[in-house]
């Protein structure tokens, strides 16, 4: 009967142990579910960066267009627009943001004229900037059409 009982405690001890291939496996599998979660929040991460900066470049996209707004389009054609120039500016995380300000001049029936003969005024404003989830440069532009003053 002793024999018995030395049988089945060593049984036993064996069934509630595990191997260490067994624990090598697990070990591999919660690396992978880990680095997989890793990789996953570092896209997310740089998604909501991109998202942010892309924010950022059309609220100075805007801005830009309400000064040109203000300015007019009469104002363009006598100064002839000196202040159009390409700024760059930098995010609240450094990124560059180049704003392209143009203004295309356009007679009563659309065709591109100078702007002593134009009606109104096609105002285009473009922002670059590099986004940190692709690696590329985007662009957004932003499009208003100002209507010159009679006689001006």
């Amino acid at each position: 009967m002793m024999g018995f009982l030395t049988k089945w405690c060593w049984r036993r001890t064996l069934r509630h142990g595990m191997t260490l291939i067994e624990v090598v496996m697990a070990m591999a599998i919660v690396a992978l579910l880990v680095g997989s979660l890793m990789l996953i929040g570092l896209k997310a991460r740089q998604y909501t960066e991109h998202l942010r900066l892309a924010a950022e470049a059309r609220t100075l996209a805007k801005a830009k267009m309400e000064e040109l707004v203000a300015y007019g389009a009469s104002t363009f054609a006598m100064t002839g627009a000196t202040f159009l120039v390409t700024t760059t500016n930098l995010s609240s995380r450094g990124y560059p943001i180049v704003r392209s300000p143009i203004v295309v001049w356009h007679s009563a029936d659309g065709l591109v004229v100078s702007p002593a003969n134009a009606a109104y005024a096609e105002v285009h404003v473009t922002v670059s900037y590099p986004s940190p989830f692709t690696g590329n440069w985007h662009e957004d532009t932003l499009v208003t059409i100002l209507e010159k003053e009679p006689g001006r």
